[in-house]
């Protein structure tokens, strides 16, 4: 049995009230009217699809587009709108009719970033259109490597390095010109923003990202992995992340891009580092006998001397997982040290 509830503690309103503005809390017509069950909240049970998914997006596509009817549900109960890494899981998790534990690992592991579906085509008419675009050899030769790309992040493309940052520079010119707040649906957002930009707006932004790239590296041919990095932090407040210290290249991209492996960073010096995103991740597999595999981003210890702080740092930044030892002869096969209490 697979099951889905959409939040759990939600009150009734009249129905005439707007809960997203400012209420009067002077009148008891803005008081809640009680609460609603379990069973009319948003959720599914069983689907016929085969999935249940959720990307911190709309829950009326947990198994597919529309897959439970919104209109059925008051707006406040659930205004999530939709988003880039919701459609691309919906696409993955549609195909296959049965999956393996590691195919379903690969599957939340894919790096396509979807967003640029819909924000690289306007780009490409753009320079197709433009006047005198061959004599910029640089700009013609990123349009190219985008033009090939497979719009999957990896460590060793340079094609992922110049999307992502004119990506993020063009929609967040965009969206400080236009002056709104961010709307419930990333995927209408964006394809709004990328088609309010203008030619100029859509080419200039990645002008601008090469000579940045150029003047930062002395090339704009940066790998992905290059500046996208994993580093441990100790845990101490002071602490921060240091480009002279070991670091890991870290394929992934951000979920706002549509990649499933999210991979959120902050800037230090010329590399960027991961502070949110995947954390700990399973995969379980129920049966007669229970089979899971997981990985946490640096390891189990806490402690910075212990050899176990960072020892899943490489097969997190793979997207690799360990095998989890559930049963009590796994474990004990492959323990390196038991002891009883008060006997050590």
């Amino acid at each position: 049995n697979i099951a889905y509830w959409h939040g759990n503690y939600v009150p009734t309103r009249a129905a005439k009230l707007d809960p997203f503005a400012p209420l009067d809390g002077s009148t008891s017509q803005t008081e809640w009217q009680g609460f609603y069950q379990p069973d009319s909240l948003v959720h599914r049970i069983n689907p016929k699809e085969g999935f249940l998914q959720n990307c911190n997006s709309s829950p009326f596509s947990v198994s597919g587009l529309n897959s439970i009817p919104k209109e059925k549900f008051p707006l406040y109960m659930a205004p999530e709108g939709e988003n880039f890494r919701s459609l691309h899981a919906l696409q993955l998790l549609s195909q296959p009719k049965k999956l393996t534990l590691d195919a379903l690992i690969q599957i939340g592991h894919n790096t396509y970033l979807s967003a640029f579906d819909t924000l690289l085509p306007p780009l490409f008419v753009d320079y197709k259109s433009a006047r005198n675009s061959d004599q910029h050899p640089a700009l013609k030769e990123a349009i190219d490597s985008l033009q090939q790309w497979n719009k999957a992040a990896a460590t060793s493309s340079v094609a992922t390095t110049i999307a992502i940052y004119w990506g993020w520079t063009i929609l967040l010119e965009q969206q400080e010109k236009a002056s709104v707040e961010n709307e419930a649906d990333q995927v209408k957002q964006v394809g709004r923003l990328i088609r309010a930009a203008t030619p100029a707006e859509r080419l200039g932004a990645l002008n601008r990202i090469l000579e940045s790239l150029q003047k930062a590296f002395g090339t704009w041919k940066l790998p992905w992995g290059q500046i996208n990095r994993f580093q441990r932090l100790g845990g101490d407040g002071d602490e921060t992340f240091d480009n002279n210290k070991p670091s890991l290249p870290v394929g992934f991209g951000p979920s706002y891009l549509g990649s499933l492996p999210s991979y959120e960073t902050v800037w230090q010096g010329n590399q960027q580092y991961g502070v949110a995103g995947n954390s700990f991740v399973a995969a379980i597999s129920f049966g007669p006998k229970l089979k899971a595999k997981s990985i946490s981003t640096g390891g189990q210890s806490f402690d910075v001397r212990s050899k176990h702080f960072t020892d899943q740092a490489e097969l997190f930044c793979r997207g690799e997982l360990k095998d989890v030892y559930f049963y009590k002869e796994d474990l004990l096969r492959h323990a390196t040290k038991t002891y009883h209490p008060g006997e050590e």
